[in-house]
């Protein structure tokens, strides 16, 4: 993109005010000045801009005549070595971390989005952080909390307004959209609360919030592409757009918008919008009174005749212990990766053990290989070590391999129970390792899929992709993938012949769609059924041939509240076990035919 600030005259004229010359810290006339990651912008009364130079870690001022300065931000992290708080100070000292938005109120002070931190600049020169810490809480100063605030506005009484879109709302899971106040003396007061867009809430994701001089608040619902308003009463309406995401000009209650963004006012009412996936800017009058039909808000069926159980481990405890016993008297710590072997016994990482175990088809548990201390040395399953070992994948031979901490590194574990390291520092992340077609083992790495064989030859399967992560393979060959974004999530299948068909699709998180933008792990079932671990989410979904999802499982599933699955497979009686490394147990998930 080209880092620069540009403006757009009444008459539709765009000119560049500043940069544009590549990017760079460089002040200066705007010809030669130059920024880098020019994320938002406020404009004074007199003219001046002020712009969030977030790559840069400072804010920067654009004179009425061009001239560009810094003024704020040494440019360093936002956390000293001896605190993690925000360093306040004097301007040309205070760091900053991840500047996001910023706001001038009329007195001039410039309000500061800084990742879970609100902050201030003063006119003299000094930084002071407001509100600090990420979580969810009103309150002044110390006490309040916030999550990721998309976007802040000052109102004509000196208080800051945000959304802030918070995962840390106790008895929620996912992400809620909030609509906040702040007073200029700190004291921050929650003035609406939704639900989950993925549980039927209203707003998805909103990044645009803008407030008229007598209070009306009005809100870019993006990931529903609507135009909202926040009512006196409390309630949101929807003021303009069908909520279908399109680019149509018209009347409010008949045009659409494409992920609607930024908002402005100008002086006259008119409401300035950042339409971001048509690239425009759009503009109407909102007409007081006039209702348009809310968008439809999707929410997924459950499926009846669910049951959960403990499968491996005791809720909540912790430890290592319980070899040569039952799976339901055995300790893990923080059981990770999944996979079930040719004989039916499931194989687990226990992370914090360093250790991968069995869990053989009668129910005994045993080491397959390390517990012995965190470590990368090879050798025998007695002296060998792991270190935090994360997915894993059986091959035809019975072998083992093992993602290990940083999902750099690959080990084996021969059948002799033997360890070596057959991948180490490789370029690019490991996403996973899942096993594959005629007992090869898959391997996901930076949105490619390599398939290893017995013999230890790798061949590409299928096409790159960007932001691949889960990876499955059904019974009939198949390799079942999913492709995440925050405005997209999907799952495709590869056939045995190389075909690959789209199986599942939806806006993504911030489109108000049904899955995290966070890692998700696939299973493949009989009948053709995907389920996805949505870890963030909380939940098990089932992914019909037909693209129908259901709820499989999640908080409401009794004893399943906390749920935070991790991995997941499919057992040979088509049962469903699901990792919850942070309670310590494996899950047995019944459906019901």
């Amino acid at each position: 993109y080209n880092p620069a600030i540009r403006r757009i005259d009444p008459d539709g004229t765009v000119s560049t005010i500043a940069g544009g010359n590549g990017h760079g810290l460089r002040d200066g006339p705007a010809d030669v000045a130059q920024f880098n990651g020019p994320i938002d912008v406020a404009v004074a009364p007199d003219g001046a801009i002020y712009v969030a130079d977030r790559t840069n870690r400072r804010i920067r001022k654009v004179a009425p005549n061009g001239a560009v300065t810094t003024v704020a931000g040494s440019g360093e992290p936002d956390s000293s070595p001896e605190s993690e708080e925000p360093r306040d100070g004097p301007a040309d000292e205070a760091a900053f971390g991840a500047i996001e938005h910023i706001a001038l109120a009329l007195d001039g002070d410039l309000y500061i989005v800084d990742g879970h931190s609100i902050r201030r600049l003063s006119p003299s020169g000094w930084v002071a952080t407001l509100v600090a810490g990420h979580g969810f809480a009103d309150g002044y100063r110390e006490e309040a909390r916030v999550g990721y605030v998309t976007d802040m506005v000052v109102g004509p009484s000196g208080d800051v307004y945000f959304l802030d879109v918070n995962k840390w709302i106790p008895g929620e899971v996912g992400r809620v959209a909030t609509v906040r106040r702040m007073t200029p003396d700190g004291k921050v007061q929650t003035l609406y609360r939704d639900t989950p867009a993925q549980r039927g809430g209203r707003l998805a994701d909103p990044k645009g919030i803008a407030v008229t001089s007598d209070g009306a608040i009005f809100i870019a619902n993006t990931g529903h592409n609507q135009i909202m308003q926040l009512m006196p009463d409390g309630e949101v309406r929807a003021i303009a757009g069908t909520g279908e995401g399109a680019y149509l000009d018209g009347p409010s209650g008949a045009a659409a918008f494409s992920f609607p963004g930024s908002l402005a006012l100008g002086p006259d009412g008119t409401l300035f919008v950042a339409d971001q996936a048509s690239s425009t800017v759009r503009a109407f009058m909102p007409e007081p009174g006039v209702d348009v039909p809310l968008a439809e808000v999707t929410e997924l069926s459950r499926l009846d005749g669910v049951s959960a159980a403990i499968f491996a481990g005791s809720l909540g405890e912790s430890g290592y212990a319980g070899d040569g016993g039952s799976a339901g008297e055995a300790l893990f710590r923080v059981p990770y990766g999944l996979a079930i072997d040719r004989s039916g016994d499931v194989i687990v990482s226990d992370g914090q053990n360093h250790a991968v175990r069995r869990i053989s088809a009668d129910g005994t548990v045993s080491t397959v290989a390390g517990g012995n201390g965190e470590g990368t040395r090879d050798g025998p399953r007695d002296e060998a070590q792991l270190a935090y070992p994360g997915n894993v994948a059986v091959d035809a031979d019975g072998a083992v391999y093992v993602v290990e901490s940083g999902r750099r590194s690959i080990r084996r574990i021969a059948p002799d129970g033997t360890v070596s390291t057959i991948e180490e520092d490789v370029e690019g992340e490991i996403q996973t390792i899942e096993q594959g077609p005629g007992g090869s083992v898959l391997i996901s790495r930076e949105g490619q899929i390599w398939s290893r064989d017995r013999g230890g030859a790798t061949t590409r399967v299928g096409d790159r992709y960007r932001r691949l992560w889960g990876v499955a393979t059904g019974s009939d060959g198949s390799v079942y993938f999913t492709l995440v974004w925050s405005s997209s999530f999907s799952v495709h299948r590869q056939a045995p012949s190389g075909d690959v068909s789209t199986v599942y699709e939806d806006g993504g998180v911030n489109g108000g769609g049904m899955f995290s933008p966070l890692r998700h792990r696939l299973a493949a079932g009989p009948g053709g059924f995907v389920y996805v671990a949505d870890a963030d989410f909380g939940r098990i979904v089932s992914i019909a041939p037909d693209g129908t999802a259901a709820i499989v499982a999640d908080d409401e599933t009794p004893g399943l509240t906390p749920f935070k699955p991790e991995d997941i497979v499919v057992t040979p009686a088509g049962d469903l076990l699901v990792s919850d490394p942070w309670r310590h147990v494996i899950w047995k998930i019944t459906i019901d035919e």
